[in-house]
């Protein structure tokens, strides 16, 4: 496998820019944001209720308010993305945001070419097996 990461282009241009491998910085800056979004998401679609309000909203949800949950949760996801992107890629969430040239097919390619020059898939398939390593192993029929 090491033959391959080696082969790995270390940049690659998508829609004019230059994608690069990413520091650490940028990838832990990324994970930052990804962690707040939950949160983030939940308060833009039912701001200022508490949880058990939220539970009972979900549990009659009708069309009007899927539609809301659906629009809040892009509206919300939608700038966290770019944020979350612009730190991996390097580019200008601003350009990102407004430059012709990108548009959705860009942002997804742009996606795509992060993922692959920064070999994402290994370094997830390797915490992941880390993980399952590390987790205390449960029985089956057991209760935690």
């Amino acid at each position: 496998m090491d033959f391959m990461r080696k082969s790995l282009p270390k940049t690659v241009k998508v829609c004019g820019y230059e994608i690069k491998k990413m520091p650490m910085g940028a990838f832990l800056n990324a994970l930052e944001t990804i962690q707040t979004a939950p949160t983030q998401i939940l308060n833009a679609i039912w701001p200022g209720k508490t949880l058990d309000e939220v539970l009972f909203d979900l549990k009659h949800l009708d069309e009007q308010m899927l539609v809301q949950l659906i629009t809040g949760a892009l509206s919300t996801a939608a700038p966290m993305l770019l944020e979350m992107l612009s730190e991996l890629s390097g580019i200008p969430e601003e350009k990102l945001r407004e430059d012709p040239n990108i548009g959705p097919a860009g942002i997804v390619e742009i996606i795509k070419t992060v993922w692959e020059v920064n070999d994402l898939k290994n370094v997830v398939a390797a915490l992941g097996d880390l993980w399952s390593r590390k987790a205390p192993q449960m029985k089956s029929g057991s209760r935690a």
